[in-house]
């Protein structure tokens, strides 16, 4: 099972579980990695039957060849320096019929839980759309604070909470009902203890699944430059410049 707690550890560039309790912020913005060989791919084959429903947040061609599934989460600051970078152009892709985008929450810090839970109570009111939006703008936020943090123009790391999901969705007059949190948040768990036991167990993480196959191609674990994934995902998934 899953222990979700604020304890975590800086890994190669990406936050996993720990049971120790630190506080951690990036050390920096640059891309780190891990290596991954055909050997270490992780399957997503168990998160496959959650896709058509509302646990688990998607966009795109249900029958594309490729789902790219997406592992966030909403106050992981690795998470907010790569998808604020990527998740427009993987939103391009998915809106052109190149894939169908798969959002899987993974809860590490001490409100990612909720906070995931407020994204999907939007995705299954709202849709995706909305869904994408307070996300998006949710990372903006959280990275432009890192890059103030980096740059010495802040003593402290301003991490994003559920008030800063509240915040966005008073903004983009929208509203959920909060009663429903906590069922929601249970469901998140669910979804994600899965994910744990197929090695899921770090952010921010993006990887390819090939339909016909039924298998994972690649993926990326941890800070990847936006030019090394969209040159890799241009290529496997045929995108016509």
């Amino acid at each position: 099972m899953i222990v979700v707690v604020i304890a975590i550890v800086i890994i190669g560039g990406f936050l996993a579980f720990n049971k120790s309790n630190k506080n951690v912020t990036p050390t920096s913005t640059s891309s780190i990695t891990t290596s991954t060989t055909s050997s270490n791919l992780i399957s997503v084959t168990p998160l496959l039957p959650y896709i058509n429903s509302p646990l688990v947040p998607t966009y795109g061609n249900p029958s594309s060849k490729y789902y790219l599934f997406i592992i966030y989460d909403p106050e992981c600051p690795y998470c907010a320096i790569e998808f604020n970078n990527t998740l427009p152009y993987l939103y391009y892709l998915a809106k052109n019929n190149y894939t169908m985008l798969v959002f899987v929450g993974m809860p590490i810090h001490q409100y990612s839980l909720e906070m995931i839970a407020m994204l999907d109570l939007i995705y299954q009111k709202y849709g995706f759309t909305q869904f994408y939006k307070i996300l998006d703008k949710d990372y903006a936020i959280y990275y432009y604070n890192i890059l103030l943090y980096e740059n010495n123009k802040t003593s402290q790391l301003q991490v994003p909470t559920p008030y800063t999901i509240y915040m966005l969705l008073n903004q983009s007059n929208l509203s959920i009902n909060y009663n429903d949190i906590n069922s929601t948040m249970k469901d998140a768990y669910n979804i994600a203890d899965l994910a744990y036991t197929q090695g899921i167990d770090a952010t921010p993480m993006l990887i390819i699944y090939n339909t016909n196959t039924g298998n994972t191609i690649n993926q990326f674990i941890g800070l990847y430059s936006p030019i090394e994934i969209e040159s890799y995902l241009n290529k496997t998934l045929g995108v016509r410049q």
